[in-house]
Formats: structure tokens, sequence, C-alpha cells
């Protein structure tokens, strides 16, 4: 089925309620509400019913005779109904009605009825309207073997029969006799028109002529006091349970002036508080880089062959000496003059003949141009020609001439050098600044000046003004920085303002500082600087104490209490849930967060 009918004692508890609608797995519950119910009297009780129904995805109709309760469930968002759909039940009802039928003594019943007058369980709701007829009333009350004839009679007991309550207030005595008549029968509801619980029916028309006085009921005064008490311990409860409230403070702030000179060197291990030093560090690295560019100078080369001749000596043992420049003149007129001066050796005389002796010299083409890169050659002197010399001293060469040229070709210009220089130390300048960044924890501070990077070395693979149609410039460079950590500095500060601090304010953690009068010197690993600023200080919290203190109190003395204190600059509370007006007495159900959070701010 989709739909379910829950049926509420009048004293049943919200709890209780809300614990069988979520044992229910229907989408949609009836919910039978009689009249002067425990849950029907508050409306925050049907605001919870409503809230806990939403959580479920459950459609309540609130089925009550109460136009009050009505107007309220409708206001909080239920469906209402005075009636329920249907009355499949009422022919089953009737059924069990005429059980009733048995006939049941006087006696037996006066003692029933004795017995459930001094029972602390009885209930206004335990007495139901009868209808119209003044005198008779219809006692709601399960019979359980009352005589051996009625053993097996059960009447049940629904909570919409306890919605109706006897139109004629009987009056209450401490100790009432309840006279019955000498015989009288228990009927059928249904013979009076009736369709609703099962009742025992007394009227004084149809018993013998005998009048039954009728029942006292549970006095309205009493009954009255009982819901307040149980609405009043309910929110109690829900105080106790749910209620808390949320605090937020704002401590209050001062700034303190502070200026004082520090020296950071890389020969030191540990702080010195009482001198302001702390140790520094000095960072060392290096790298290179290199790039290929192409030359832009152009010019006619003119450049004279080169190559090497072994000159002999076949003419004596003595040594001849060749000055620089003394040509020599190849088998095809060309001549080529010695690049510096040389000494030939003696020839040795071996069985009284003359052995040549030799040695290899370096010469260059009288001219520029290529007619002079020649092959392998004879080579004879020229100075000593007309004398016994001229045949006695000659040269060959082995390999070809090479070199001679008159074109016009690229060179690397000066202008080409110092552009390629200029450009490789810029790259490698910004590699090595990223480098350094990376060897420095964030913890390091690096001051202006502090930081020395240099170009140590240039290297190119062609000489200025050199034929080359490209050329690779590489540039070896350094850098030196002194670095000390930040922390340290915060120590010396704490430890400078420490004189000047109340134990009730505390430093708080961050603050700009300024650098100033630098002087550094990378070789001696040492950075002097002053230190100055301002420092906020903060008036520590205490937050168990302002638990204490604001406890069980109202929203205007909390308001009171909190802003008198010297360390709160703003406070903000919330009290939760929204009916609540007072901080919980309990410290653990009241949460004080602080802004700022001072060492003293813990819950």
């Amino acid at each position: 089925m989709n739909e379910k009918i829950i049926y509420i004692n009048p004293s049943e508890e919200i709890t209780s309620v809300i614990d069988k609608l979520v044992r229910t797995k229907t989408d949609e519950v009836f919910l039978v509400v009689p009249k002067a119910a425990v849950v029907g009297q508050s409306l925050v009780n049907l605001r919870l019913l409503k809230r806990e129904a939403d959580n479920l995805k459950k459609r309540i109709i609130i089925v009550s005779p109460e136009v009050a309760l009505q107007r309220m469930a409708n206001k909080t968002g239920f469906s209402v109904s005075d009636s329920l759909p249907s009355q499949k039940d009422e022919e089953k009802e009737s059924k069990e009605d005429a059980i009733l039928q048995d006939q049941v003594t006087p006696d037996e019943f006066k003692k029933f009825l004795t017995e459930e007058k001094k029972s602390s369980s009885m209930r206004m709701s335990d007495i139901v309207k009868a209808g119209s007829t003044p005198a008779s009333q219809l006692l709601v009350k399960k019979i359980k073997d009352i005589s051996a004839k009625s053993a097996d009679v059960v009447l049940e007991q629904r909570a919409e029969a306890e919605s109706k309550i006897l139109d004629e207030e009987v009056p209450d005595t401490e100790e009432e006799k309840i006279p019955v008549t000498e015989s009288f029968e228990v009927k059928s509801y249904q013979d009076e028109g009736l369709r609703k619980p099962h009742v025992l029916a007394r009227d004084a028309d149809e018993y013998s002529g005998k009048k039954i006085k009728t029942v006292s009921a549970f006095p309205v005064k009493i009954f009255s006091i009982f819901i307040l008490s149980a609405v009043v311990i309910a929110g109690i409860v829900f105080y106790l349970a749910l209620g808390k409230a949320d605090v937020i403070l704002t401590a209050k702030k001062e700034q303190t002036p502070f200026d004082f000179k520090v020296l950071a060197d890389n020969n030191l291990s540990q702080i010195d508080e009482v001198a302001n030093k702390i140790p520094a560090q000095l960072i060392r690295l290096e790298d290179k880089d290199s790039e290929e560019f192409a030359a832009t100078g152009q010019r006619q080369m003119n450049e004279k062959a080169s190559g090497i001749i072994t000159v002999y000596n076949a003419y004596s043992s003595s040594p001849q000496g060749l000055v620089e420049t003394t040509r020599f003149l190849s088998q095809d007129g060309k001549i080529f003059r010695l690049t510096e001066s040389v000494t030939v050796p003696g020839a040795k005389i071996e069985e009284g003949k003359i052995v040549a002796s030799y040695i290899d010299v370096k010469v260059q083409a009288d001219q520029p141009g290529d007619s002079y890169n020649i092959g392998p050659s004879n080579f004879s002197i020229p100075g000593f020609q007309g004398s016994p010399k001229y045949t006695g001293f000659y040269g060959k060469s082995k390999n070809n001439m090479s070199g001679g040229s008159t074109e016009n070709v690229r060179v690397m210009t000066q202008d080409d050098f110092n552009k390629a220089k200029e450009k490789v130390w810029e790259s490698l300048r910004q590699k090595i600044q990223t480098e350094l960044a990376t060897q420095i924890s964030a913890n390091l501070t690096i001051l202006d000046g502090s930081v020395e990077i240099q170009m140590d070395k240039v290297e190119s693979s062609a000489e200025i003004g050199g034929k080359a149609e490209n050329f690779t410039l590489t540039v070896t460079g350094s850098a030196r920085a002194l670095v000390f950590s930040e922390d340290d500095i915060v120590v010396l500060l704490r430890n400078n303002l420490s004189d000047k601090l109340s134990e009730n304010k505390e430093i708080a953690d961050q603050t700009p500082l300024n650098y100033g009068e630098t002087k550094i010197d990378i070789e001696k690993g040492q950075i002097s600087f002053r230190v100055s600023g301002l420092q906020e200080v903060f008036w520590k919290i205490d937050q168990e104490e302002i638990k204490k203190l604001i406890a069980g109190k109202k929203q205007n003395e909390v308001e009171e209490l909190l802003f008198g204190r010297p360390e709160i600059k703003e406070a903000q509370f919330s009290l939760w849930p929204f009916w609540v007006r007072s901080i919980p007495r309990q410290t653990d159900k009241i949460k004080i967060t602080v802004d700022p959070v001072t060492s003293s701010a813990t819950e």
C-alpha cells in the first residue's frame, strides 16, 4: 500500500511519533491526532514533525476534529482532514461490538469502575463523549476478564476514540461512590447510531427504569497542567540536547615600532641574540652556454700559398746558414721564401764520399693567389747562382703548396664577435639566475647587491678577421650569493620586543620587514643591515575563561560582558535552535572562534 494510518495517544511525545514515522515504509501517512494531544498543543512539535517528514520525503495528512490544530497544521505546511478517507474498518468494528452483548453484573461493573478511578494511569482521554443525550456517558477502556462470562471480551482502544471527550463535566470528589443499577447490559454502539470506538453504553432511559450516576472525569485543570508541564519539559530537553552557541571574537591589536642592526656572517652556525648576529650562507655555481652565428664581414683574401720544403746540403761538411726570406725557385718558376732563418747541417764524408744532410723548412709564396698552389717540386736557391753552392744546395717538396687565394670571402668581424658575446652572455646570465633561485629555499632572503654574477671566459671557433661562413661562441660564467633566513630575523625581533610586551599580549606571526643601510662583502661572507617596521601585537583571549563567563547568560548580558573585556574588539554570536534566547549552561555546547587566532585561543 502507498498509505498508512498512525493513531497517536493523547500523552504520546513527539519523539515517539517521529520514531513511528521513521519505521513507516509508505510515502503517505494519515496521522490521527485526538483532542488535547501533547503533539498538537505545540507549534514547535509540529515544526519538528514537518522537518523530519521532509527529510524522510513523506507526505503527512493530519486527521483531527480540532479546528485550532487544523489551523496550526496548515500553517506548518501539513495537509489536514477532519476524518479518514475510508471507513472500511467500521464493519469489522461492528462485529467486534456485538460480542459485548454479554451480561455484566452491577457488582462487577462497580468494582471495575472503582479500580479504574484509583489507577494512576487514568487520563482525560479515557472518557469520551457519548452523543447528544446529556445523561449518557461512554467510558472507553479495554476490559479483560471482567467475569467468567466476559473472559474473552477484548475492547480495542484506538487513538481516534480518545480524541472525543464527554460534553458533560462531572464533578470529582475525594471518595466518590459509584452506584449502579441492579442490572445492565453492554450494548453495541451501532444501536445508538455511533460509528466509532468501542464503548460501554449507559443511559438512564435504557436500564430498567434505574439510573447510573455519571462517572467523574479527570479534572480538566490537572490535565492542562500536565500538558503544559510536558511542553516545558520537552522544551528543556530539546534545549539541553540541541541548544548551542557559536561565538566569534576579534582580538584587539596594536602596532609597536622596531629598528635594530643585524650582521649576517657565513662563519656563524647559530644565532647570537645578544649581539644581533645570525648565520649567513654563501652559494656558488658555474655554467656555460654556446651558440652558432653567421659571419657578416667580407674582404679579398690575397692569401699566399705555403708549404714545407726539404733543403739538402751536398756541398760540404760545414753547416750553411739561410736567412729569413731566402728565395727558393720551383721548376715552373714560382718563388717561395723562408718564413724564418734556418741552418742547414753540414754533409757527412763517408769513405771519401759526401753524403748530403737535410732539414725541413716552412716557406711561403712570394705573391698571393691560387697560382702558387703547386704540387710537389724541386727547388733551387737563386742566391747561390754562379757559385759551386748553387748545385750543392737544393730543395724538394713532398706535398702540395696550399692557401693561395685572391677571392672575396666572408670573415668574422669584431662587431660579429661583440654581438655574439652579448647575446650568449644575456642568455647565460638568466640561466644562472634561474639555477640560483632553485638552490635558494623559500625561507632564505636575498638582499639587493648580495648576488654577484660574472663572465669568466669567451671562446670563438673563428678569429676576428678570419675566413668563416659561421662561427660558434662559448661563454662561461659563475655566480655567488650571500643569503640568510628571515626566521632568524623574527627571532631577533621577538627578542628585541619581549621587554616591551606584557604577558597578556602576543606578537603576530607575519609582519613586513624593511631592510636598509646594507653593506655586503662577498669575499668575507658578511652582510650588515638595519631592520625596521611596525609589529602588530594582539591581546590574548582565554577561550575557556570566556565560556565560563557567558554560560547561561542572556543575549544582553553576554554583550555587556564581552564588550567590557579589554582584549576583545568585536564579538558576534548566534544561538540554535531559533527559540533559544540564552547561552547554554554547558561549556561544551559553546564554540568560540578567535580572529586572529593567538596561542592562547584554544577550545
